[in-house]
């Protein structure tokens, strides 16, 4: 499961600066346990940047009420529904 944290506002260019760093214990991460002094961001650091969007929805959901019509073409074509797109269970409320 992952997890948002709002009103952080940035992702920290390195360990120094992230504000999940523990500097009473030597300087451990509270996510991945490290001991993370660096002045860059280690590659498995856990996190990332959410740029602004509009209500994220689950797009999984969605699928299980789209249907397959057949094209004046001859191709298959998907056909989701307004209705049903408006009615997705949101994930993540828009950001402001």
């Amino acid at each position: 499961m992952d997890v948002l944290i709002k009103n952080i506002p940035y992702v920290p260019k390195n360990c120094l600066v992230c504000p999940f760093l523990y500097l009473g214990s030597g300087g451990l991460c509270y996510f991945t346990e490290c001991r993370c002094l660096k002045t860059k961001r280690p590659n498995g650091c856990p996190l990332v940047e959410v740029k602004p969007h509009g209500r994220l929805i689950d797009a999984d959901a969605l699928l299980d009420k789209a249907y397959l019509v057949q094209g004046v073409d001859g191709r298959m074509r998907t056909i989701v529904e307004l209705s049903d797109i408006e009615e997705a269970p949101t994930v993540l409320e828009a950001s402001e």
